[in-house]
């Protein structure tokens, strides 16, 4: 009955807010992520190329997909538009991530549908207040938030907390993707 999307009442389940799709071609960065979301309680599964991620999003049913743009078969720019064009995906958050960040790629993924833009290497906890404030379903407000050595690009705000605060807490945490 689950694999229908059918479930019986009284039943729980996990939400499709807590559920993150990652895609990307890097085993090394899929595991990383795999495990610190997995790490502040999210459900998670993974994709390395662009077909096996509009599968995943078909089964899986994530509310946010952490996509690369640059990966094997469909690239990140048209999973974007195809998640974003259809209307039973539409309303899945995509948080988009390159190492080539280039302003034509950022807006390519933007112009796609995507929610919200980082640029690799990633702090972690910067990241992590991205997916929370995708996630807690902040609207899709158009701002730009630039970091000075670390930009971003998202139509969300990152649960209202000055930029001067972010840029802090993103130049003295810990890990990096």
């Amino acid at each position: 009955m689950r694999k229908k999307g059918i479930y019986p009442p009284g039943g729980t389940y996990q939400s499709e807010t807590t559920k993150i799709l990652i895609v990307g071609d890097d085993p090394g960065i899929r595991e990383m992520l795999t495990k610190m979301m997995t790490r502040h309680g999210y459900q998670t599964e993974i994709a390395a190329e662009g077909f096996e991620a509009g599968v995943k999003v078909m089964e899986f049913k994530p509310g946010l997909i952490i996509l690369d743009l640059i990966i094997p078969g469909i690239d990140g720019f048209e999973v974007c538009r195809k998640i974003k064009g259809n209307s039973g995906t539409s309303h899945i958050r995509v948080l988009a991530v390159s190492g080539y960040d280039t302003a034509e790629n950022r807006d390519r993924i933007m112009e796609a549908g995507a929610d919200c833009y980082l640029p690799k290497p990633i702090k972690s906890d910067l990241l992590l207040q991205h997916v929370r404030s995708l996630l807690n379903g902040a609207g899709k407000e158009p701002a730009s938030t630039p970091l000075l050595s670390h930009s971003s690009t998202c139509k969300h705000r990152h649960n209202r907390l000055p930029a001067f605060t972010l840029l802090i807490r993103t130049c003295f945490s810990g890990e990096e993707l």
